[in-house]
């Protein structure tokens, strides 16, 4: 859980919450449904969907995204599955591979 204090940085400046979410749609059939469906409709089903899920929250003094390097070593270091039920070998371990980056032009 976060902590509502956390949000206040240092002299009581404001701080940025950041939110990363990680789903794996365990097949292609249920994409359309997870495109479709309005976000309270999808979410209550993701946990039929999906096979790895998991969520990681933080804060932060600066108010720019972080690259997705930083949101897989948050994820890795601080996050937490969340509950499916036809979980991967890699969800039940806490396995998350690192992001594929193509290099910048």
């Amino acid at each position: 859980m976060l902590d509502p204090d956390m949000l206040l940085g240092r002299q009581g400046q404001n701080m940025a919450l950041i939110s990363v979410t990680r789903l794996r749609v365990r097949s292609f059939r249920y994409i359309p449904g997870f495109i479709f469906y309005t976000h309270r409709r999808a979410m209550s089903k993701l946990v039929y969907w999906c096979n790895e899920a998991a969520v990681v929250h933080w804060a932060q003094e600066n108010s720019g995204l972080p690259d997705w390097l930083e949101a897989h070593r948050k994820m890795v270091a601080e996050g937490r599955r969340s509950k499916v039920k036809h979980p991967s070998p890699a969800h039940e371990t806490y396995e998350i591979a690192p992001p594929k980056l193509r290099p910048r032009s």
